[in-house]
């Protein structure tokens, strides 16, 4: 089987990127300090959240390194 087309394979780190990013904002949107809600889980699904969002800001700067790499 060959290897994917470079293009095929900067689309699938597009797409991972941009899911880390939207889970990323959807639970530091949800989190909530509500009655129940130890400060562990507030600040652990924060944390969470920002780092999802350190993975794609670093997925995206690899594909800004390949396809200059490229050009």
């Amino acid at each position: 089987m060959s290897n994917p087309l470079p293009e095929q394979k900067l689309i699938g780190e597009w797409m991972l990127a941009t899911a880390c990013i939207v889970s990323g904002i959807w639970i530091a949107m949800n989190v909530e300090w509500v009655l129940g809600t130890t400060t562990g889980s507030y600040y652990g699904a924060l944390l969470i959240a920002f780092i999802l969002n350190l993975v794609a800001g670093l997925i995206y700067s690899a594909i800004t390194a390949e396809v200059a790499r490229d050009l």
